[in-house]
């Protein structure tokens, strides 16, 4: 089965914007269409940007909303430990390493990015980083 890292812009796409790109592949990970690799440092940064006050109120989203998503993470994405390091794969924005240290080490096929320095690499030791619409458009369609 497919194995897919979602950048945070991802997953907080697919619940900000229920139709979009985004929100098909979480839609296809629930409906065991691929296998979602995640880190407890990517799942930390996805509650923190959840936890935006901009955006929780534009969105109207509650702590419910966020344990709900952040649980549902834990309990059914493979989760890669975070051991692996890849310093200076991105010297530009290097907190977005830990994508591709969680990519290597949970064995992906594919990172789901909207990050500009990610989706510039194209790929990284094998492994293919596009958008969510290419992602749709490659493998959902």
């Amino acid at each position: 089965m497919l194995r897919v890292v979602l950048d945070t812009h991802v997953v907080v796409s697919s619940l900000l914007s229920p139709l979009g790109p985004s929100a098909r592949i979480m839609t296809a990970w629930r409906q065991f269409k691929m296998t979602l690799v995640s880190s407890q440092a990517i799942l930390e940064e996805v509650g923190g940007v959840l936890n935006y006050p901009r955006i929780r109120a534009k969105y109207q989203i509650d702590d419910k909303d966020i344990d709900r998503l952040l649980n549902l993470l834990k309990k059914y994405a493979i989760l890669a430990a975070g051991k692996g390091k890849v310093p200076g794969a991105l010297p530009d924005d290097p907190e977005d390493e830990k994508f591709l240290e969680c990519a290597l080490e949970g064995q992906a096929d594919v990172i789901v990015s909207g990050g500009h320095h990610l989706l510039t690499l194209k790929t990284f030791h094998g492994i293919s980083i596009i958008t969510a619409r290419q992602f749709v458009e490659q493998y959902l369609s």
